[in-house]
C-alpha cells in the first residue's frame, strides 16, 4: 500500500510527459513482477494511512502449507560377529546358552537315574557316566555353535512363552541345582562313611571290652559256663525220646542247678552274663522233660 500511494503522489507531482511513462512503467512492474492483485487509493499527503479490509494486504506473503515431518531413519542394528573367538568369549553368546542346556539335560538325567536305580551323582559318573557326558557336550556344542556361525542368535528367534532370556534363567537354575545335587550327595556320603567308621570302632571297641572283661576268654569264668552248654544241647536232643525213658531225678537235677545258678551268676562279682545264658537254658529243658513225663 505505501508502494502504491507513493506511485499516486508522483503521479500529481511531476509532468504529463513524465507522468505517463513512468505510470506505466510502475504499473507493470507491478503486474508483471509481483503477480498479485494491488488496490491503488487516492488520498491526501497529511492523512493517515488505515488499512482496508477488503482489500488483501500486499506486505504480507502466503504462508506456505506445513509438510509432514519425515519419518525418523531407521536404527542400525550391531553387526553381528561370527569369529570363534568372539563366540567363545567370556562374555560372548555361546558359553552360558551351552552350559545351561548342558546343565538342564545332565540335572534331568541324574535326577531320573537316582529315582530309577538309585545311584547317586558320583556312582553315575563311575558307572559310565563319562561318556555319556562326553558324547552329550559333543552334540550339543555342534547344534549350538551352527547357527552363530550363520550370524543367527536366539534373541532373533525368540517368540512366545519359551524366549531366549527364558531358556537362559532355566539353564541358570538347572547349572545351581546341579551342584546343589552333588554338594548334598557328597556332604551324605561323607555322613554315611563317617557312621561306618564308628560302628567300625564301636565294633571294636566292644570286642575289645569283651576280651577284656574280667569274666572273658581270658580267665577260667568265661569257659566253664561256655562247656556246660553242653548238657543243654544234649537234653533237647532228648526231645525225640520217648517220655517213658526219661528220668525224674536226672531232669529234676538239671531243672535245679539251672534256677539256682541263674541267681548265683546275677550276684557273683563279675556279674557272669554267660553263665547266667547257660543256666536258663538248662531250667527250661528240664522243665519241658518233666512236663512230658508227668502227662
Amino acid at each position: 500500500m505505501a508502494t502504491a500511494s507513493f506511485n499516486m503522489q508522483s503521479v500529481f507531482a511531476a509532468p504529463s510527459g513524465v507522468l505517463k511513462s513512468r505510470n506505466i512503467k510502475n504499473t507493470n512492474q507491478l503486474f508483471f513482477k509481483r503477480n498479485a492483485p494491488v488496490g491503488v487509493r487516492c488520498m491526501a499527503q497529511g492523512d493517515p494511512i488505515k488499512e482496508d479490509p477488503s482489500v488483501p494486504s500486499t506486505s504480507t506473503s502466503a504462508t506456505p502449507p506445513q509438510m509432514p515431518p519425515s519419518p525418523p531413519p531407521p536404527v542400525s542394528k550391531p553387526k553381528v560377529s561370527t569369529k570363534f573367538g568372539d563366540l567363545l568369549a567370556f562374555s560372548g553368546p555361546a558359553p552360558e546358552r551351552i552350559n545351561g542346556r548342558l546343565a538342564m539335560v545332565g540335572f534331568v538325567a541324574a535326577i531320573a537315574v537316582e529315582l530309577s536305580k538309585g545311584e547317586n551323582v558320583f556312582a553315575q559318573i563311575s558307572d559310565g557316566g563319562v561318556g555319556w557326558f562326553l558324547g552329550t557336550t559333543a552334540l550339543l556344542t555342534l547344534a549350538s555353535m551352527v547357527p552363530l556361525f550363520k550370524g543367527i542368535r536366539a534373541e532373533s528367534k525368540s517368540k512366545g512363552f519359551m524366549t531366549s532370556d527364558a531358556e537362559l534363567w532355566n539353564g541358570r537354575f538347572a547349572m545351581l541345582g546341579l551342584v546343589a545335587l552333588a554338594f548334598t550327595e557328597l556332604k551324605t556320603r561323607q555322613r554315611k562313611e563317617n557312621l561306618r567308621g564308628k560302628e567300625k570302632l564301636m565294633a571294636t571297641s566292644k570286642l575289645q571290652a569283651l576280651w577284656n572283661h574280667p569274666a572273658g576268654p581270658k580267665t577260667i569264668h568265661f569257659w566253664a559256663p561256655t562247656f556246660k552248654w553242653g548238657i543243654s544241647i544234649a537234653n533237647i536232643a532228648d526231645f525225640q525220646k520217648p517220655p517213658e525213658n526219661i528220668s525224674y531225678l536226672q531232669q529234676i537235677a538239671v531243672t535245679c542247678t539251672g534256677m539256682i545258678w541263674c541267681r548265683c551268676s546275677t550276684i557273683i562279682t563279675p556279674k557272669n552274663w554267660n553263665l547266667f545264658s547257660v543256666n536258663v537254658a538248662m531250667a527250661a529243658t528240664g522243665i519241658y522233660q518233666l512236663t512230658r513225663k508227668i502227662k
